[in-house]
């Protein structure tokens, strides 16, 4: 039997017309197709199929947090304040490596209770290697904490909205897998038809249609 293929959305997604299909960030997708190198056909954990940007998910098997525009590395508490009050955005946080245990994390989120202030938490684990900020939210992996304090904010000052600018999804291949993205495969030119200031102009067929 053939091992499914598996990967995991690194950002949400909105379908744009029919056939695409939506990506939850973190959520994982069973890949069906990949002959275009933009867009994937995939299935949802619901049976739903379409096809959504390849540049918007990562495999399943990748738990590196690199990959996420949130994730500072080993960056100072300070240099996470500094970024956080640059930024002033209710709840934009970053995630970086403890100072103070190997191999575990703190958030810091930027929040404006009384005052704009930066608040820290740090990650802790429990017997069963489950992460957590607060008990009543436990998580299986950093990504999936990250992902429920983005809708409760479970004991924080403030739900964890976004990361700072400069962090962001990047562009697909077109508005949709139909449409801007056209393979140069289905494309044939013919007599040169005109020429101006944006280049040359030339008679062609697209699928068999004609096309200028």
């Amino acid at each position: 039997m053939t091992q499914k293929r598996m990967v995991r959305a690194l950002y949400d997604y909105k379908a744009a017309q029919k056939g695409d299909l939506s990506l939850g960030q973190d959520e994982e997708y069973e890949v069906l197709e990949e002959t275009e190198e933009h867009w994937w056909k995939l299935r949802d954990k619901h049976g739903n199929e379409g096809y959504s940007p390849s540049n918007y998910v990562t495999e399943a098997t990748d738990i590196g947090l690199h990959q996420y525009d949130w994730y500072l590395g080993d960056a100072t508490r300070q240099r996470a304040e500094t970024i956080l009050m640059r930024e002033e955005r209710e709840g934009c946080f970053v995630v970086r490596n403890s100072s103070s245990t190997t191999g575990m994390y703190t958030i810091s989120v930027y929040c404006s209770m009384s005052r704009p202030q930066v608040k820290h938490y740090h990650i802790q684990k429990d017997s069963e290697s489950k992460y957590f900020l607060s008990h009543n939210i436990k998580c299986n992996s950093i990504s999936e904490l990250i992902y429920k304090h983005h809708y409760n904010p479970g004991g924080l000052c403030t739900r964890l909205r976004c990361a700072p600018h400069g962090n962001k999804p990047p562009t697909t291949a077109g508005f949709s897998r139909d449409k801007w993205d056209i393979p140069l495969n289905e494309i044939t030119l013919l007599e040169e038809i005109g020429s101006g200031q944006f280049g040359v102009v030339k008679r062609g067929k697209y699928r068999g249609m004609d096309v200028a």
